[in-house]
């Protein structure tokens, strides 16, 4: 066999090598589900170096620091550490054994249930030892709300900020002005950030970002009420005679 011939051969071998490893590299992505791998409590507050350990950290299981940063979807670096993750069951595996991984939940989707919560939480104005009355109506208190959105705005009794004082200068988030969204509509001394996430859903639904767009809207504005609801039973303003 002379030179050629052999080069050809070599070449012919690395061809079905590569075609090979594209076929498993795509079984896998194929196979992987949505996780939250929880880390515990954040180092430090380099948010920039703590989302490079998470890179790190699935590179390890992986195999490369690339790679992972295609298979994580989120990093979550500010109220504690961890991130989210496109994994297979035996990384999934893997990751739970290594020693700084405090534990891994899987992505799951949830039904809203009432619309009522006022009631059964007894936050009666009237009532001088209800919850609200004894915290002073939550005054300073900076309250996160992971729901569907947030509706109605400035013009809603419920959300106006009429007699409040400035944002807390404690408050390092944003109100982020997308799509139909509006921050000079939506946002003000009460409602002071919105963001939305929405690749969790897309990854349980199997959605692509052009058949979101075409089913959601893609912006914090509520399409469905709920986290509207939630967001005024918890810190909404009391309004009267209402029907």
């Amino acid at each position: 066999m002379n030179n050629s011939t052999s080069s050809l051969v070599i070449l012919f071998f690395l061809l079905i090598f590569t075609c090979l490893c594209e076929i498993i590299a795509k079984t896998d992505n194929a196979n992987t589900k949505l996780y939250a791998v929880y880390l515990g409590h954040k180092p430090h507050n380099d948010h920039e170096l703590i989302t490079d350990s998470h890179h790190d950290l699935l590179g390890q299981v992986v195999g490369r620091k690339k790679e992972a940063k295609k298979l994580m979807v989120y990093s979550y670096r500010h109220g504690f550490s961890g991130f989210a993750a496109k994994l297979t069951d035996s990384q999934v595996k893997e990751i739970g054994e290594l020693p700084d991984v405090v534990r891994i939940i899987p992505n799951s989707l949830y039904k809203t249930h009432t619309s009522r919560s006022w009631n059964f939480l007894g936050l009666s104005k009237q009532d001088s030892n209800s919850l609200m009355n004894k915290t002073n109506q939550g005054d300073g208190i900076i309250i996160g709300i992971l729901d569907a959105g947030i509706g109605w705005g400035n013009n809603s009794e419920v959300f106006n900020d009429k007699g409040l004082g400035p944002i807390p200068s404690r408050w390092k988030g944003s109100c982020k002005e997308e799509d139909n969204f509006s921050a000079t509509k939506y946002c003000n001394r009460k409602i002071i950030g919105a963001r939305w996430y929405m690749k969790g859903m897309m990854e349980a639904n199997d959605l692509n970002q052009t058949m979101a767009e075409r089913l959601h809207k893609l912006s914090a504005l509520d399409d469905s009420g709920h986290g509207t609801h939630v967001a005024y039973t918890a810190a909404g303003s009391y309004v009267n005679n209402v029907k």
